[in-house]
């Protein structure tokens, strides 16, 4: 498993105080309407971060030969996935 360094934790809580402010920007931006159309639009495709809720849960099955495997399933999604352009082996590590 991954844990954040102290740098990374700083970082991270940076970037979770910028991207809360997202929603206001836009709403300033684009008009309260719109983003409320927006955020429902996305809450249809991604669900509640449980299982039983979310139609993006079965991507997060580990490939059954992978290391991942071993690891204890999780019982929420991720708040920020990481997607990697390099793939590599079948499990994508």
């Amino acid at each position: 498993m991954a844990r954040l360094t102290p740098k990374g934790r700083r970082a991270q809580d940076t970037h979770l105080r910028w991207t809360a402010g997202t929603g206001q920007r836009w709403a300033a931006r684009f008009g309260e309407a719109p983003m409320r159309a927006l955020c429902e639009s996305a809450g249809g495709l991604t669900g509640a971060p449980s299982p039983d809720q979310s139609p993006l849960w079965p991507g997060l099955e580990p490939y059954p030969d992978g290391w991942r495997a071993a690891l204890p399933q999780p019982r929420t999604l991720p708040h920020y996935p990481v997607i990697s352009a390099r793939g590599g082996f079948p499990d994508g590590s």
